[in-house]
This record gives C-alpha cells, sequence and structure tokens, in this order.
C-alpha cells in the first residue's frame, strides 16, 4: 500500500512572529515534525508545497491584493519551519513551489500545469492508495489543495492530519472536512 504524505506551507511567515501568521500555527508544525520524525516511513513520498512569491506579487496589499507581504523567495519568511526540516526523509522529499508569477495567486500547488505534470508522474509511479493532507493555513491553501485532490482521476483515499493544520478560520476548514467525509489522522 503506497502512501504520500502533503504538508501544504511550512513556513515561517504562516507562524507566529512571521508576516502572516495562523493562530496554532508553530504547534501545528510541532506536532507535524514529531509526526514525520514518528511516521515518515509509512509514505513513500513527503509532498511539500511552498508559497515561493516574486517581492512584488500581486496578492500583496501594497500591489492591490488582499494579503500582506510574505514568504518572499530566499527568505527566512519562505524557508521552512526548522524541527520539520530537520525530520523530513531527504530521500523521499518533493518540493513544489506555487505563485510564483508576478501576476497569478495559487492556493494550490496544482494551480499551474508544470506541477500537474511533476505530481502526475508521481501518482502514476506509486499508485498511493491514500494521501495524507496538512499545513497551513486550513480553511485557505490546505482546502483548495484538498479539492484540486479531489479533482483526480483515480481518487486515493484522502485523509487530514488535523492537529498539523493551523486555520485562519477553523470552523470553515472543519465543516469542509466534515462535508468531504474525510478521514481524520491524529
Amino acid at each position: 500500500m503506497a502512501k504520500i504524505l502533503i504538508c501544504v506551507d511550512c513556513q515561517y511567515d504562516f507562524i507566529e512572529g512571521g508576516n502572516l501568521p495562523v493562530d496554532g500555527g508553530t504547534q501545528a508544525l510541532d506536532y507535524l515534525a514529531r509526526y514525520v520524525a514518528d511516521h515518515s516511513n509509512e509514505y513513500d513520498c513527503v509532498v511539500m508545497t511552498l508559497d515561493w512569491h516574486p517581492g512584488n506579487h500581486c496578492s500583496f496589499t501594497e500591489n492591490g491584493g488582499i494579503w500582506p507581504n510574505h514568504c518572499v523567495r530566499y527568505t527566512r519568511g519562505a524557508s521552512i519551519y526548522d524541527p520539520l526540516a530537520k525530520a523530513l526523509p531527504v530521500e523521499k522529499t518533493v518540493f513544489f513551489e506555487k505563485g510564483c508569477k508576478v501576476d497569478k495567486d495559487e492556493y494550490s500547488f496544482l494551480g499551474n500545469r508544470k506541477n500537474v505534470n511533476r505530481f502526475a508522474d508521481i501518482i502514476d509511479s506509486l499508485r498511493p492508495d491514500a494521501i495524507d493532507v496538512c499545513g497551513i493555513a486550513g480553511d485557505v491553501c490546505v482546502m483548495n489543495t484538498i479539492k484540486d485532490l479531489l479533482s483526480l482521476e483515480s481518487l486515493p483515499c484522502i485523509n487530514v492530519i488535523m492537529p498539523a493544520v493551523a486555520s485562519l478560520n477553523d470552523d470553515t476548514f472543519a465543516q469542509f472536512v466534515a462535508e468531504q467525509h474525510m478521514n481524520i489522522v491524529r
């Protein structure tokens, strides 16, 4: 049975002290770091998605967007949370950048053709029975990633690692998970 773990935007700008902090972000990523250290042998692939914005990205309020400046490529805020980075199984971890173009916002790593094709190759080679998803922010990028995963033709079981999710609005994400009848992993 093949499994994939998708960790969405586990970056410094989304935890307390970052430019776009999500309440409970540090706690969720600390849980995820421990989870990955204890369970990485259960996964055939770990996907890390990264907001990877140019400094003049369209989503930033200074450019007419709705978000403060965040996850500007090559900055500390765009870096993966250190305890999680140290726990990642190097040989099984792949990275997907999103929001890389100045004029396009992407809430899911599957928002561009290059990433879709690359992920399809992973799905085709592994033929996973399950995909576990977690990260920040549950009601924005995690939810949009799950929506895109649900549109896959040969849909594996999608689970959510709830203690490793932090949301801007916990109720919105919890309602989405319930409506999709998703399995919860702890």
